[in-house]
């Protein structure tokens, strides 16, 4: 578990030296002289779910295609603060089965996903055995493989 701040860390220690032109045309383009601050992706999603919803405590899952690292996680945030409880990273991550099977139904990668799932409440779920069988083993905890 860790916690989930934005790092303080200068810009150009994290991303290199064009993070400190970054930071400088984020200071312009916002008329602000304070410190810049970056969060990673999907601490990005999951404090922009939490901090504004009306809970002081709460669960908080993000799934998305790839971040820096993770795709998958689960954090507990609590009054002001939000704690990463468990990632997964980009190579056993869901979206990875579901852009392949984007791509088997036809779709095309990055532009099918709300059609798959909108589509998905219609079907019937008769190839669930098949796949739990071959293509994902889900773990005791909810994780998955």
């Amino acid at each position: 578990m860790r916690p989930v701040v934005a790092s303080r860390l200068p810009l150009p220690a994290r991303f290199g030296s064009a993070a400190s032109t970054n930071e400088r045309q984020i200071q312009k383009f916002l008329n602000f002289s304070g410190e810049v601050l970056f969060a990673e992706h999907h601490e990005a999603h999951a404090m922009s779910a939490f901090y504004p919803s009306p809970y002081q405590e709460a669960a908080v899952l993000t799934i998305d295609g790839v971040g820096e690292w993770a795709t998958t996680s689960l954090s507990v945030g609590r009054d002001n603060s939000l704690e990463v409880i468990k990632e997964s990273s980009f190579h056993i991550h869901l979206v990875c089965f579901i852009r392949r099977s984007q791509v088997s139904t036809g779709f095309k990668v990055n532009s099918g996903e709300y059609k798959m799932m909108g589509l998905a409440p219609y079907g019937e779920p008769k190839y669930v055995d098949a796949i739990l069988e071959h293509l994902i083993e889900v773990q005791q905890d909810g994780s998955f493989r």
